[in-house]
């Protein structure tokens, strides 16, 4: 049962807020953890997207900015998808919801889409972890750091004039 049929019954706050309770765990301070102890997850798009799909966790994105913002990311977007899990697998594997489609009867439909429906969730989560098996062994983070960290080692014992990247100097004028 929803939230909404228990209400409907006109159960008081309390049994209300017990049912509830029962289908939802808190997490404080731990999005991680949030997302770690859902069935389903509601993010906004960008890296907590990613974290989710990563984590192979259904999840729904969501993304909604001011009329002007929202203007010009039509005009000037060069990408079919918002979401970096959709971008990465190049076809749409988790439902992105933009502007006018971002209302929470749509939010709540997807979400109960996932939960009503084991089959779709366990074909989102498979294909999430054909996503993240594109990305690589766990750690590129760490690799990335490192690689970072030794161009700026290699750059360090350089001498002073030669400490640029990339930028030639211009010649004077």
């Amino acid at each position: 049962r929803t939230v909404l049929d228990i209400i409907g019954d006109g159960m008081k706050t309390s049994a209300v807020l017990g049912a509830i309770a029962a289908v939802i765990a808190l997490t404080l301070g731990s999005v991680r953890g949030a997302v770690a102890a859902s069935d389903a997850a509601i993010v906004c798009s960008g890296t907590a997207a990613l974290e989710a799909g990563l984590m192979a966790r259904p999840c729904v994105v969501v993304y909604r900015v001011n009329w002007l913002s929202a203007l010009v990311f039509r005009v000037i977007r060069t990408v079919k998808y918002i979401s970096l899990v959709n971008l990465l697998s190049g076809r749409e594997i988790v439902p992105e919801l933009f502007q006018k489609d971002c209302t929470p009867e749509r939010i709540e439909r997807e979400i109960l889409s996932y939960l009503d429906n084991p089959e779709r969730s366990g074909r989102v989560v498979s294909d999430l972890l054909e996503v993240r098996k594109t990305l690589g062994d766990a750690g590129a983070s760490v690799r990335a750091a490192q690689a970072v960290a030794g161009v700026l080692k290699s750059i360090r014992a350089l001498p002073a004039s030669s400490q640029t990247i990339g930028v030639q100097p211009s010649p004077p004028s």
